[in-house]
């Protein structure tokens, strides 16, 4: 246990602690008296320092957004979605202490979410999933890029692209997508620079692609998850590993799911945690 938050008189929702492992953010729901279905919530986002955790920063008190709360990769910047005065929901970033901030869009339509925020490995860029309107889904993948003052925005559109659904950071100006097969964005301009297309894998199908950290590599279920195979985006070399399925049960161990097939430095000194 890191630390206890049972003194908040809320409901925490989500947590986020910074790569130095000494700072954790969270979002969390007040609630005027017990809470009803139909009563106001007043979410707000909070960071506190682990060694003094009784003395909250409050970063955000109209915090919004699904998975939208992120640190910055030196830890210095964290960002999050916030509903400015006329209940737009912007991506703001700021200090943990509060000492510096930007809203870094400017967006209009009252109606719009932001999901699943993800910082460039330089902490220059921040991309995210905005999604146009809940009546009319249209879903985008944006890029901010020249964090933290001067603030550029660039939606991704490629024709090649039918949906911008998971991503990742493959480098500093590179995103990878999964739509169907998996792309390589230019994240300035947009331009496909790679794609391994699910027609080159023998059961035809790309599922649940994830990246090895800064390796070059993803990993990638498919055929219903009845296979894995790590595929090296610099030699393009592709390898299937054992059958991922349970012979008895058919069922994938749910552990196995995050086990990583590959070696990484340090690995030996790894333990299981009781």
């Amino acid at each position: 246990e890191l630390v206890s938050l049972d003194h908040l008189d809320a409901f925490v929702q989500r947590v986020a602690i910074n790569p130095a492992e000494d700072k954790l953010a969270y979002e969390a729901v007040r609630f005027t008296s017990t809470p009803e279905p139909d009563q106001e919530r007043f979410p707000f986002l909070e960071v506190i320092d682990l060694s003094n955790p009784m003395h909250p920063t409050r970063l955000a008190e109209n915090y919004g957004g699904d998975r939208a709360l992120a640190w910055s990769p030196d830890g210095e910047w964290l960002a999050f979605g916030e509903y400015d005065d006329q209940q737009v929901l912007q991506v703001v970033i700021s200090r943990p202490d509060g000492s510096e901030r930007y809203q870094i869009t400017r967006f209009t339509d009252p109606n719009a979410n932001i999901y699943t925020l993800r910082w460039s490995p330089d902490g220059k860029s921040l991309a995210f999933h905005y999604d146009q309107s809940i009546y009319d889904p249209d879903l985008s993948l944006v890029v901010v890029s020249n964090l933290p003052a001067n603030p550029t925005v660039n939606v991704l559109k490629n024709d090649s692209i039918t949906n911008f659904g998971y991503f990742w950071w493959q480098s500093q100006n590179t995103i990878g997508v999964w739509s169907g097969s998996v792309y390589w964005v230019d994240a300035a301009n947009s331009q496909v620079v790679d794609v391994l297309p699910e027609a080159e894998i023998p059961e035809g199908f790309i599922q649940f692609p994830r990246p090895f950290g800064d390796l070059g590599l993803i990993g990638f279920f498919s055929s219903s998850t009845d296979f894995y195979y790590i595929f090296d985006t610099h030699s393009r070399a592709l390898e299937r590993m054992v059958n991922a399925r349970d012979p008895l049960s058919g069922i994938i161990p749910f552990e196995d799911l995050h086990l990583t097939p590959v070696t990484f430095p340090g690995e030996e000194m790894c333990q299981d945690l009781p």
